[in-house]
């Protein structure tokens, strides 16, 4: 480029030594002059050739930028977009995990529910075997004490029914709870149908219990206690809960506490 400047000044220097001649052009001056020209036209041309193919290489880098900032913005709206749907799957997520939270605390209660039940059933049947001890050890005591012992046996089947009636709710609830648990994720279904199995084989030694507490019970029933008579010709069965009352005893006394707190 400096060199083409010095070029370019010489010959603009001779030139301008060429106008400026008070002589008549020559011609050899002529000759010099067009050839001037002549090159001075030809590096005009090879500088606008030059200029046109830097416009044109210009003009090409910068489609392509423009290309390449189209793209670039596009791939940031789909970044963006992305990016919107990853927080609301993420929030979904979060949901859902919060849900499965309180269905997990929900089975854990009625865990813990049923546990209390197995405790009170298992007081009942102690309860009731005491009881039967008691019936079987002493068959020849008061007519009055066998009445009290039958009211007892009542109230122990009323028990024995809330228990049941308490254990039924707790399945149906849980099976409630089972029903909402659909569409969780693979682990966390996992968990939970563990914990589920458990508290089956707990729901299934419950029931256990409570068969071997209905035989015990059946057995009490079939006692030959139950086929004796009074001296009056009255059945040992029959209601006197007014003389029963007022005889009391510390059996009867203890499973009225026991009554008392299971409805507390």
């Amino acid at each position: 480029n400096n060199n083409n400047n010095n070029n370019n000044n010489n010959n603009n220097n001779l030139l301008d030594d060429l106008l400026s001649s008070p002589l008549s052009p020559s011609p050899s001056n002529s000759t010099a002059l067009s050839n001037v020209v002549d090159e001075q036209l030809r590096k005009a041309f090879e500088l606008a050739s030059t200029f046109k193919r830097r416009f044109v290489e210009n003009k090409t880098e910068l489609d392509g930028i423009r290309a390449l900032h189209t793209r670039l913005q596009t791939r940031l709206e789909d970044t963006h977009s992305q990016l919107a749907d990853e927080r609301r799957r993420v929030f979904a997520l979060q949901d859902e995990v919060a849900s499965q939270q309180a269905d997990l605390a929900r089975v854990r209660d009625l865990e813990n529910q049923i546990q209390i039940e197995r405790t009170e059933r298992v007081g009942l049947e102690k309860e009731y075997l005491a009881l039967q001890q008691r019936a079987l050890a002493t068959p020849g005591e008061a007519l009055a004490e066998v009445r009290q012992m039958r009211e007892e046996v009542f109230a122990l089947r009323r028990e024995k029914a809330t228990a049941v009636a308490k254990e039924a709710e707790a399945k149906k609830e849980l099976a409630r709870t089972l029903a909402s648990l659909e569409g969780v994720s693979g682990e966390t279904f996992r968990a939970l149908q563990r914990d589920l199995v458990e508290v089956r084989k707990r729901a299934a030694t419950l029931e256990a219990d409570l068969l071997a507490a209905q035989e015990k019970l059946q057995v009490y029933q079939r006692h030959p206690i139950s086929d004796n008579v009074t001296a009056n010709g009255g059945s040992i069965y029959d209601d006197h809960p007014t003389s029963a009352q007022a005889r009391g005893g510390p059996l009867k006394a203890n499973f009225r506490n026991n009554n008392n707190n299971n409805n507390n």
